[in-house]
């Protein structure tokens, strides 16, 4: 059994770009930019790790508060991988027998 903590990481719009989405009709408030995760084991211990950075394929900056949170730039996330492949990897990594946790109040 795999118990794996798991957290995304979002990037959002300035609010003066959800006028603009409004208008646009999109409907996008945020864009997933990192992914990370660790297995742990029933004694509650760290057994394996995995993480990714995503390279934006809607938003061209990062906003800054985001920055300010996870320490990262935009041109950090341009050797990021795409959302597909990052997902993808992140599934293969967890096995086919997992509970997920995750945090926060987002």
């Amino acid at each position: 059994m795999n118990y794996i903590v798991f957290d995304l990481e979002w990037n959002q719009p300035y609010a003066n770009d959800i006028s603009f989405m409004k208008r646009a009709k999109m409907a996008l408030a945020g864009e997933i930019i990192q992914i990370g995760a660790v297995k742990v084991n029933s004694k509650k211990e760290i057994t394996d790790s995995f993480h990714r950075l995503i390279k934006p394929q809607v938003y061209n900056w990062i906003h800054d508060s985001i920055h300010e949170v996870i320490h990262v730039d935009y041109k950090d996330l341009l050797s990021g991988v795409p959302f597909e492949q990052a997902a993808r990897e992140f599934l293969d990594w967890c096995g086919e027998d997992w509970y997920f946790f995750t945090w926060g109040n987002q």
